[in-house]
Order: C-alpha cells, then sequence, then structure tokens
C-alpha cells in the first residue's frame, strides 16, 4: 500500500514539473504541436499537459493526431508563419507544392511542406488544391477571368493575386473587367475555345462566339448577340450590317405587272422627276 501511494505521489510530481515546464500552455483540450521540428507534441487534458516525443523519424500528423511517418507531408521549421492557413512554398518553384502553417501550442505556429494529389495543382487565388484544368496562375499584370462559367475575375499584381466573386446572378463584362448582369452576353461554360477571337455561332447569323484570353491557359467563351439589323461577318470577323435586308435593291413591282412594260416604267420615271422639281 505504502509503495502505491509512493508511485502515485511520484507521478503527480511528474506531472506537475510537466505542466511548470511547459508554462501551462494549454488554452483548451486536445493535442498541438509543440515544436518547430514537428517532432513532439503537447497533449492537454483539463488543468493537465504533458509533452510527447515522436518516435525517429516520424513527425507529428496535424490531421489525425498521431505521429506518422508519411511522406505526403514534411515539416518546414525555416518557414516563419504568421497566421494559419495555406501559402505558396518559397523554395519549391512547381504548381503542386505550397506550405500549410498549423495552430500549434499556445501561440506557436507550425509550417508544413504538402503536395497536392495527381491531376491537381495549388490555386494561389483559392488557396488549395484544384484540379490543373481550373487553375488560375498569374503570368502578366492585370485583370483576368479565371474560371469557364465566367463568375469570377483574378487581379494580377506582381505575381500577387486576388480572386473576385461576381454576385449571383452576374458574370464578368470582357470588356470593362467588371461584373454585370447585362443580356447582350451570356457564358458559354460548355465551349472549349482553343485560341482567342470572334468565331461563327451555329445557326445564329446575328450571334457568335468570343473567346478571350483568362488567367494562365485558360480561354473563356461568351456567346455575343449583334446590334439590331446587324450580322456576325466571319471573314471580317465583326458584326455587319445586314446588306440583303436594309440596302439590296427591290425591283419595282409595277413594271414587271403591267403589260405596257417600258411605257408604264417611262411614266413613273417622269412622275418621279416632276416631283422632285
Amino acid at each position: 500500500m505504502y509503495f502505491i501511494n509512493i508511485k502515485l505521489w511520484l507521478l503527480i510530481i511528474f506531472t506537475a514539473v510537466l505542466y511548470i515546464a511547459n508554462g501551462k500552455l494549454c488554452t483548451s483540450n486536445g493535442k498541438f504541436v509543440s515544436n518547430h521540428n514537428c517532432t513532439q507534441y503537447v497533449v492537454c487534458n483539463n488543468v493537465l499537459e504533458y509533452t510527447l516525443p515522436c518516435p525517429p523519424g516520424f513527425i507529428f500528423n496535424y490531421h489525425d493526431m498521431v505521429c506518422s511517418n508519411s511522406t505526403d507531408y514534411s515539416c518546414e521549421p525555416s518557414y516563419n508563419c504568421t497566421k494559419t492557413g495555406n501559402f505558396t512554398n518559397p523554395s519549391i518553384e512547381d504548381d503542386i507544392s505550397y506550405i500549410t502553417c498549423v495552430q500549434g501550442i499556445g501561440e506557436m505556429i507550425v509550417a508544413f511542406s504538402r503536395t497536392c494529389p495527381d491531376g491537381y495543382a495549388y490555386d494561389i487565388s483559392e488557396e488549395q488544391c484544384k484540379e490543373k484544368q481550373y487553375v488560375t496562375k498569374c503570368t502578366t499584370n492585370g485583370l483576368f477571368i479565371n474560371s469557364y462559367n465566367c463568375d469570377n475575375f483574378t487581379i494580377c499584381n506582381n505575381s500577387v493575386q486576388r480572386n473576385i466573386s461576381c454576385p449571383p446572378g452576374y458574370i464578368v463584362d470582357s470588356d470593362h473587367m467588371i461584373c454585370s448582369n447585362n443580356t447582350s452576353y451570356r457564358c458559354e461554360p460548355n465551349y472549349r475555345c482553343t485560341t482567342t477571337g470572334n468565331f461563327t455561332k451555329s445557326g445564329n447569323e446575328d450571334s457568335y462566339i468570343s473567346c478571350i484570353q483568362g488567367t494562365g491557359d485558360i480561354i473563356i467563351a461568351f456567346s455575343s448577340k449583334c446590334p439590331e439589323k446587324y450580322v456576325f461577318n466571319s471573314v471580317k470577323n465583326k458584326c455587319v450590317s445586314n446588306f440583303r435586308n436594309e440596302t439590296t435593291p427591290k425591283p419595282n413591282s409595277a413594271c414587271y405587272t403591267h403589260s405596257n412594260f417600258w411605257l408604264h416604267c417611262l411614266l413613273i420615271f417622269l412622275f418621279t422627276i416632276i416631283s422632285v422639281s
């Protein structure tokens, strides 16, 4: 009995020492990374807190809250996290690597280097991995549409990009790069442009497809309608006046229906001259 009490007191003293040594950093229950090498973690349980090391070659898995030797991520002790979240990895120049900053014990924020799954790339504007065909990437400064649904655009400024979403029911006006609900054009997300320019829209002579350069390699399709009494001319690559309906002279039916053809036309001509004079 005496021996059990000694062991109990030793356990209490050991826990108290750990609690004091850790500086009473626990503010909530759970497991938290406790060093920038990601090789140990702190277990917070009510008022108790104690540090546990990971086995050699293992680091703390912040998703599963266990030590792991997974190769999907690694610790980045040299990266200085100022806040939690996902960020581009400045030491690796590819489109699949990024840094995840995770809240550790107390005010500590720990950095992990991660890579996107196969077929995915890191999207700077949305701070997450996306299918490569939908990932936007700044190459030059300016404003660019960044989704095939035409409802987002990206502001690129010296490789820093910011994603802007249009309100519901609005799409990007490609001429002015603002969100608009103008009905003279609409997005064509199912049309895949291979190059920029204007192209004939099948079955609609007064409409055409505009393919606009978006962010990175994305080319966005819009369906536009020509002004009234205009049709799209694929040779001139623009809307032109509908000459067939507006400027093509129509034969005077009177000259074709009267039996005395030339006499009747002459009378019409003389009547016109007299009216003008």
